[in-house]
């Protein structure tokens, strides 16, 4: 089972900063680092789940041959993912939805 969740990061700095004794609040700051570590680990688990979805990627790939739909054209394209056929390399498939943008080094 996948065990991932993905929260904001926003959220977890602020609940780090509530866990480090400020000194205007008067709540004590935990007895240990383990109890900082576990009261933080209770209070992500908690966090609701973020709306994300993974990255879908893809290729426009060449399919040559005729279809009835493209008249004359030598090639039409087609997704790598999913099959949709198409005449434009789009950035994105406008059928399945995944990156069709060329992957660059730092893996965006």
């Amino acid at each position: 089972m996948d065990e991932r969740k993905y929260i904001e990061m926003e959220t977890v700095k602020r609940h780090i900063r509530r866990l480090i004794q400020d000194p205007w609040n008067h709540q004590a700051a935990p007895a240990s680092w383990a109890d900082a570590y576990e009261d933080l680990i209770d209070i992500l688990e908690s966090e609701p789940a973020a709306d994300v979805r993974p990255v879908k990627r893809g290729k426009w790939k060449k399919h040559y041959g005729d279809h009835e739909a493209f008249g004359e054209r030598p090639f039409c394209l087609y997704c790598s993912v999913c099959n949709a056929i198409t005449v434009l390399p789009f950035n994105f498939c406008p059928n399945c939805g995944a990156d069709m943008r060329p992957v660059t080094d730092d893996g965006q």
